[in-house]
């Protein structure tokens, strides 16, 4: 009697590449899943929100990039300060200097200003803004600030601006009227106002370039 044939042997599957095709099973279900809940939102938000996208609303939308020059308040008209038998010579040359030095400082305080803004994705539930504002004066020099958003709607946003040494900040509310942001930055600096458009960063740098030229000129 012949001996059978050896059956052949049958290796078991490997638990670990069950449990490896199973994982990662669940873990794209988790992602598709995560990614309706976030993407949902999202979504709508943008579509919801004019001032979220301006590749939906164009002309309406306060992300993107925002250049322009903020100046000091118009102030009152100066009073006649000609020579009068009323008021002694004394006073009269006082109100002179306040008034020129009046005049200077509103020139030095002049700003250009560049605000970049992009709709922060991990706040979805409220509306939040995410990016940074530069300002240059004449004498040049950049002043960088990061922002937390204080208040965004359609109608315009308010940034409370801070930077690394939180030596220098303050609030810049801006309201949007067609396609223009008017703005108003007040803080420990002067009271400024002016508006802005939509520009560039190479914008920004000649709008800086044209104060620092403009310094040699005496004030008017």
């Amino acid at each position: 009697m012949e001996p059978s044939p050896p059956s052949p042997s049958v290796t078991p599957k490997s638990p670990g590449i069950i449990v490896s095709a199973e994982f990662l099973r669940f873990f794209i279900v988790i992602f598709i899943l995560g990614s309706l809940f976030l993407g949902v939102p999202y979504g709508l938000r943008l579509y919801r929100n004019s001032w979220a996208a301006p590749g939906l609303h164009p002309d309406t939308a306060l992300t993107g990039e925002w250049v322009g020059i903020l100046k000091p308040p118009s102030r009152p008209a100066p009073p006649d300060l000609s020579p009068n038998p009323f008021v002694a010579e004394s006073d009269r040359q006082e109100a002179i200097r306040e008034l020129r030095q009046q005049k200077q400082d509103d020139f030095d305080n002049v700003r250009a200003i560049f605000v970049r803004t992009s709709l922060d994705p991990f706040h979805i539930a409220s509306a939040s803004l995410r990016g940074s504002v530069t300002m240059c004066g004449r004498d040049g020099k950049l002043i960088n600030y990061a922002f937390t958003t204080n208040r965004v709607s359609n109608a315009g946003m308010s940034l409370i601006l801070y930077n690394d040494t939180q030596s220098q900040f303050g609030n810049l509310d801006a309201t949007l009227h067609e396609g223009v942001l008017a703005a108003d930055y007040h803080g420990f600096e002067p009271y400024l106002l002016g508006d802005l458009r939509r520009g560039s960063r190479q914008d920004f740098e000649q709008a800086c370039a044209s104060l620092t030229a403009s310094a040699r000129q005496p004030a008017q």
